[in-house]
């Protein structure tokens, strides 16, 4: 998000990242959601609010628990909570906004297996890494916060469900991602929930 590659690149320095603007589709959560749904690219359904009234008006309307997102980075806390009541989605909101200012995305849920599924990409090619199964619950028994990970174990799929991903999420994005113009390399990541 703070433009490292650009910097790079303005100084002829190699590195192997992408580009501010290009990874918004990481650090840009509305971005990403938006650019999923442009492209019929399966994502839970959801909404991206600028305020509280609306957001929480929108949340009550759902089904518990939601997952709740900072649009942007969340530096020096956690920026999404997966809230399993009315209060606590009411508390996350106002938290939210007022620690992070800018847009908050309410997402519906998924029930599942969660993959991190990695590809090193150059614009054209790509090569899948061995995908990966983290841990983001900081307590026993899923019972803490979220946070950016706790351990990672793999391998953690099929071959079958790994073509499966790639036919289905990869390639969709990468042609996506090239038929929009964006000029992308390095490393794309699938958050992906297998139900």
């Amino acid at each position: 998000e703070a433009g490292i590659v650009d910097y790079f690149n303005t100084r002829d320095l190699k590195i192997l990242a992408a580009t501010r603007d290009a990874s918004k589709l990481e650090w840009s959560k509305e971005y990403s959601k938006q650019f999923m749904q442009r492209h019929n690219i399966p994502t839970p359904k959801f909404e991206v609010f600028a305020d509280f009234a609306s957001a929480s008006s929108y949340a009550h309307d759902r089904t518990l628990p939601l997952v709740l997102k900072v649009d942007g980075m969340a530096t020096g806390g956690v920026g999404v909570v997966i809230a399993h009541d009315w209060h606590e989605v009411d508390a996350t909101l106002d938290h939210l906004f007022s620690t992070y200012g800018g847009k908050v995305v309410v997402e519906d849920f998924l029930v599942g297996e969660e993959v991190s599924f990695t590809v090193l990409f150059d614009g054209t090619n790509y090569i899948p890494m061995a995908e990966s199964r983290d841990y983001k619950r900081l307590h026993e028994n899923d019972a803490g916060p979220n946070t950016g990970g706790m351990g990672a174990y793999s391998p953690v799929i099929s071959k079958a469900l790994t073509q499966r991903i790639i036919e289905r999420l990869v390639e969709p994005v990468i042609k996506a991602i090239n038929d929009e113009g964006i000029e992308y390399s390095g490393f794309l990541y699938f958050g992906v929930m297998i139900d």
